[in-house]
Parts: structure tokens; sequence; C-alpha cells
């Protein structure tokens, strides 16, 4: 147990970390799965707008549904990073999340995993990481962690 502290931390390469996030997003798509209460049907409605601006019941009802997957997404990489260092798809590629300065507090996990709610803010995120080189997105400096291979703890 002693000479595994002794092992160099090893940061986990952009491509682990791609493939446990689409893992992550099919766990989160069967979590979320209850939440799909209607089906919009192309051949009778034009846009999403157009349905959601004649139909104001079920506007709310998309608006509510969209800010519980919101949290739920958050909160699914927040409680797990806060609580295993871990999500489904970062064990599964065996990596994990590791705090530079101290213990990873829950308010590192939030800040570090907020721009999971957007794609397009995701991907800007990592390519913060592609520039500099650094296999950190803007959001992991930000909070003090970066994401290693497990062997490496």
């Amino acid at each position: 147990m002693a000479f595994k502290n002794l092992l160099p931390v090893r940061k986990a390469p952009l491509w682990r970390r791609a493939f446990a996030y689409v893992i992550d997003l099919v766990a989160i798509s069967i979590i979320l799965s209850p939440l799909r209460s209607f089906e919009f049907k192309e051949e009778n409605i034009t846009s999403l707008y157009q349905f959601l601006v004649n139909n104001p019941g079920i506007a709310s009802n998309f608006i509510i549904t969209t800010f519980l997957a919101i949290i739920i997404t958050l909160f699914y990489f927040a409680i797990l990073e806060f609580k295993l260092k871990q999500t489904l798809g970062k064990l599964i590629m065996q990596i994990e999340v590791k705090p530079l300065t101290r213990e990873l507090s829950f308010s590192q996990a939030i800040v570090r995993n907020i721009t999971k709610i957007s794609t397009l803010v995701l991907l800007i995120d990592y390519m913060y990481a592609v520039i500099n080189h650094t296999n950190q997105r803007f959001f992991e400096k930000i909070s003090n962690t970066e994401v290693v291979e497990t062997w490496a703890r």
C-alpha cells in the first residue's frame, strides 16, 4: 500500500475522458427517461417553438422538465464525483477526479461540472484543454481539480 503513493500521477487522456462522458450521457438518458411526458410529432408541427406557443400548458411542462433535466444532470456528476471521485463513465474508463489543493468539496464538484449542462459550452471548455495541451478543462482549472488514471492514485 505504501508503494501506491509513490507512483507518479498520470493525467487521463482526453479520449478516455470523452468515452467516459458518452457512457455518462447514456446513464443520464436512462435516468431522465421518465421525464419524457409528450412526443413531438414532426408531421403535425413545423417547429418546437410554434408547438410550445400554441400549447401553453405543454410549454410550462416543457420548461419544468428541461429545468429538472439540467438539475439532475448537474447533480449526477457533482454528487458522484464528490462522494466517489468517479461517475459511472469514469469508473468504466478507469479515471477519477483529483483535487489539486485539498479534499474535493461539493462546491468544487459543482464548478467543474457546470459546463456539462450544455454540450456547446462543454466543447468550448474542452477546447481550452486542447489548445493549452494540459488535459485540464478551464472549469477544472477554476475548481483546482484534474482527472487522473485510477491506478496512479
